[in-house]
């Protein structure tokens, strides 16, 4: 009789579950759940499994009812997206002002015009950057993390190869290096390759400019990227996407330091020419990181990258052969290199495009050939505070700066025609040395000037493919779409 069908039963890590239907996801309830909704049915698994996390972090679930649950989302479509989240959950917990965080910027994200799923899972890993002390790699775990520091897009049969262990133990490590460290493969993405030039406005606004109104008016120029506030410093900052052609690119320049002498007291206009990423988890000792050689001794002189990894990715102007298809999927499946292509295909279709998973394939690859993506890993490692530094440098400077600052635990840098800007991921107890450190360069002959700003998460900002959705792609990307850059029109 059916009655009497046995029900399979499940073990991960030694401990037998029920059958999944013993916990039904609907009755997991938690005092935020109006917060976890989505009308995107991948949004909303990616919101249940946070949301199931933090059922257990409040103790409304046992950990035998937390593997429960996620076995039940296992058996969802699209759920082989998120294994590394459910196969393997431990009793890791999440602190209340990270679940409190975690709330708010889902709360946030949520209020974006056409949220992804990349936005929610910034959200989530910003909370954890502010507020988890997790647990440093050590031991096996500790020489993965270095691994795929180095080899960000290895698989698992590659890591296992290499570090000569198995694959279930590969498996077991990555996962518990997703839940505790937030690591994931992405890429830069060197935009003017589609004929788009990034310029960054460094800036102090005068005492009688109102930032409410600065601000509106910089988000409304269509080419605005990033506006960032200067709350806990005195300088911000904007980024534009703009036209590459090269008297397009003057032209917004010349447009934009005429605006900006009435409204800044100081300002600089820089042209990237690079940007990367350093990682040093080499720094990793005995559970804790260490302070860089450099810091401790003052020195400034560094010729070298030493136990660590940089990704360098120069902007070398278009490439010839780069159609608009390959700038979409580049933009949007550079966030999702974990291993599968369905999440790309997912994301793109969600924004009106559709490929087929051949397709994405072979236009990563060619991004990855041509240099136009350069492969990363994203982390979170107990490093609290984003802090960043833009030094106004001769070329000698500039070229040094790269080198200091790839002896940091993970530094974002980009390289422009007259200056440098390092951004910082720094450990709670070195925030003072790094400081010290930095802004000591003023001293220095060659660097006329550091800003200091102070970083935090902002959801709102406009990505070069929201931008440019509305411009024609020609011949040679996007370097002709538009002569409308008088950005002095909003300004003044």
């Amino acid at each position: 009789m059916e009655g009497n069908v046995e029900k399979p039963m499940l073990t991960i890590d030694g401990t037998t579950l029920m059958p999944t239907e013993s916990i039904l996801l609907d009755a997991i309830r938690t005092p935020y759940d109006d917060v976890f909704v989505s009308t995107d049915n991948l949004i909303q698994l990616y919101m249940d499994i946070i949301r199931i996390r933090i059922a257990y972090s409040l103790n409304i679930i046992s950990h035998i009812e937390l593997l429960n649950a996620f076995n039940s989302l296992k058996q969802k479509p699209m759920s082989h997206l998120f294994l590394d989240y459910l196969e393997a959950p431990s009793r890791y917990s999440y602190p209340k002002e990270t679940i409190l965080e975690i709330v708010n910027n889902f709360h946030l994200a949520s209020k974006i015009e056409q949220p992804n799923l990349h936005h929610f899972i910034n959200a989530k890993d910003e909370a954890l950057r502010n507020h988890v002390e997790c647990s440093l790699p050590v031991d096996l775990e500790h020489k993965l993390f270095c691994y795929l520091v180095h080899n960000p897009l290895a698989t698992y049969t590659q890591i296992a190869r290499d570090l000569q262990i198995g694959r279930g133990k590969t498996r077991r490590c990555y996962a518990t290096l997703v839940e505790h460290n937030s690591i994931r493969p992405m890429a830069l993405l060197d935009r003017s390759a589609y004929g788009i030039e990034t310029i960054l406005f460094l800036f102090k606004i005068k005492d009688d400019i109102d930032w409410d109104w600065l601000n509106a008016a910089l988000l409304q120029f269509p080419f605005t990227m990033v506006v960032h506030k200067p709350s806990l410093s005195e300088t911000g900052y904007a980024s534009f996407a703009i036209p590459g052609k090269k008297k397009t690119v003057q032209r917004f320049k010349s447009n934009l330091h005429d605006a900006a002498t009435s409204l800044f007291d100081s300002f600089s206009i820089q042209h990237q020419h690079e940007i990367g990423k350093h990682s040093c988890p080499t720094l990793i000792q005995n559970g804790s990181w260490q302070l860089p050689a450099c810091v401790e001794s003052g020195e400034y002189y560094v010729s070298e990258i030493i136990g660590g990894h940089t990704a360098r990715l120069k902007h070398n102007g278009y490439r010839s052969g780069m159609r608009l298809s390959d700038f979409r999927i580049h933009d949007v499946g550079r966030r999702y290199l974990n291993g599968t292509l369905e999440e790309t295909r997912v994301a793109l279709t969600h924004l009106g495009w559709h490929y087929s998973s051949s397709k994405i394939s072979r236009s990563l690859r060619l991004g990855f050939e041509r240099t136009v993506l350069v492969p990363i890993l994203f982390f979170r490692a107990r490093l609290h505070y984003n802090i960043s530094y833009n030094f106004t440098c001769n070329r000698e400077w500039r070229k040094r700066l790269f080198y200091i600052s790839s002896h940091f635990p993970e530094v974002f840098y980009s390289i422009s025609d007259c200056g440098a800007m390092i951004m910082l991921e720094a450990p709670m107890n070195h925030l003072v040395d790094y400081h010290t450190y930095f802004t000591g360069l003023t001293e220095e002959d060659g660097v006329e000037n550091v800003r200091v700003i102070m970083n935090h998460w902002r959801p709102s900002t406009r990505s070069p493919i929201e931008i440019y959705q509305h411009y024609e792609y020609g011949k040679r990307g996007y370097i002709n779409a538009s002569d409308d850059i008088e950005i002095s029109e909003h300004l003044l």
